[in-house]
């Protein structure tokens, strides 16, 4: 039986007399990409914050790794981690320098710090580029920087808004590369998007949200087919 990592009940969140995400249920189990889809404004981004405890929910419940999102949120945030579409590094630090500032934040020190830091330069492709500074870096390559920084407490689930943003098709590549690495390592990703090609080429099963609404969930291939048997020509 397959191991539930990120289950909504119900999920809600109500800015004044807008609704920003409606009713949220799904489910995601341990390895799998998650994709979830939709356009700008469709309630992705309210989603992942409720999900990580950083917006508080109007109603409903969350769990991530078995922790009550409402009850246990700093034992969700120990097994989850964010990659936001905004990264917020450090342009004038080093790749390895941005990465020793966040072991140190949680709090790693010493010989671990450096065997950890070197480990995740590897495991994103930057070991060569550890010793340049950010602000030098393309989109791409900071996203990988983001992306080892969210990996330093070894989280159990990650959760991407828009990884993809503003990347060129060969860093397109390199991402989704990447994120399946980390996927078949054991690792839960939830990532966001309004590609659905993105999403199809890295996914084992998605949710399509509009107007905060999930229209439709579950394994890539069947939720793909029962759009097919309804598209207008």
């Amino acid at each position: 039986m397959k191991e539930v990592m990120i289950r909504t009940r119900g999920l809600t969140k109500v800015y004044g007399d807008f609704v920003a995400v409606e009713d949220l249920s799904f489910e995601v189990y341990k390895g799998e990409v998650f994709g979830l889809l939709g356009p700008n404004g469709a309630g992705k981004t309210t989603t992942i914050l409720m999900l990580l405890g950083l917006v508080r929910p109007t109603k409903g419940e969350a769990w991530i790794d078995g922790y009550s999102l409402t009850r246990e949120p700093m034992e969700v945030r120990r097994v989850a981690s964010l990659v936001p579409e905004s990264l917020g590094l450090y342009d004038y630090l080093t790749a390895r320098e941005n990465l020793y500032f966040t072991a140190e934040l949680n709090g790693i020190t010493g010989e671990e710090k450096r065997r950890r830091v070197e480990e995740l330069l590897s495991k994103v492709g930057l070991s060569e580029w550890s010793n340049v500074k950010v602000g030098k870096f393309s989109r791409g390559m900071k996203q990988r920087v983001g992306i080892a920084r969210t990996l330093m407490h070894d989280p159990e689930v990650l959760l991407l808004d828009e990884p993809a943003s503003g990347l060129d098709p060969r860093a397109r590549v390199h991402m989704r590369q990447l994120l399946r690495r980390l996927a078949d390592t054991g690792k839960t990703l939830l990532v966001s998007s309004h590609i659905l090609p993105e999403l199809a080429a890295i996914c084992d099963s998605i949710g399509i949200l509009h107007m905060g609404v999930l229209r439709t969930a579950g394994p890539l291939q069947e939720v793909l087919s029962s759009l097919r048997r309804h598209r207008l020509i």
